[in-house]
């Protein structure tokens, strides 16, 4: 059976995710988009969460267009990393509409916290762990509950340091070698 995943299509009724399925809605959003990142599915996820992921893809695509840069990452090497692009982009903002004062700090710090609660919330969702809710998130739900918060823990940075990207970059490498001594031993 192909499912319809067209925005406008009634919910399908509820089964698991085949390979099959999964290839059909690779290439029906492949084709879209050429190179595109499509979140993996577990075997055992319910199509409806899949079709409604599958839906969400095709209304950006509506929306933005089929060949647009949104779905592609071929910046100049010399360009800002969109990560730090979106972030400082979020950073002016916050900081024209908010200000830049202690009480404006503590709020970013706290929605950090919101944040992660949100990845909890998903991750829940995808275990079915309320039994009146049942499954109601997908892996991709969690993946992206998780982008917010590097998106939000980068925008917080900004309030301890200059450099945000540099400041991150020295800590992974730091990060890095404490790895590199303990697999050493």
């Amino acid at each position: 059976m192909r499912p319809n995943l067209t925005p406008d299509a009634p919910p399908p009724a509820a089964q698991e995710v085949t390979p099959e399925i999964e290839a059909l809605v690779r290439q029906t959003i492949g084709a879209e988009l050429r190179r595109a990142f499509l979140p993996e599915f577990a075997p055992g996820e319910n199509l409806d969460l899949v079709v409604r992921t599958v839906r969400n893809i095709y209304i950006r695509l509506v929306e933005r267009g089929h060949a647009s840069d949104y779905w592609r990452s071929e910046a100049p090497p010399d360009a800002v990393p969109p990560l730090w692009a979106t972030v400082a982009k979020s950073v002016d903002w916050l900081d024209t509409k908010n200000g830049t004062g202690d009480h404006e700090t503590a709020m970013r710090l706290m929605k950090l916290g919101e944040e992660v609660g949100e990845v909890m919330q998903a991750y829940i969702g995808t275990q079915g762990q309320n039994p009146r809710k049942g499954i109601t998130h997908t892996r991709a739900d969690v993946a992206a509950e998780l982008c917010d918060v590097i998106l939000t823990a980068a925008v917080a940075l900004h309030r301890f340091t200059d450099d945000p990207a540099e400041t991150l970059d020295h800590h992974a490498e730091r990060v890095g070698r404490r790895i590199d001594q303990i697999r050493a031993w």
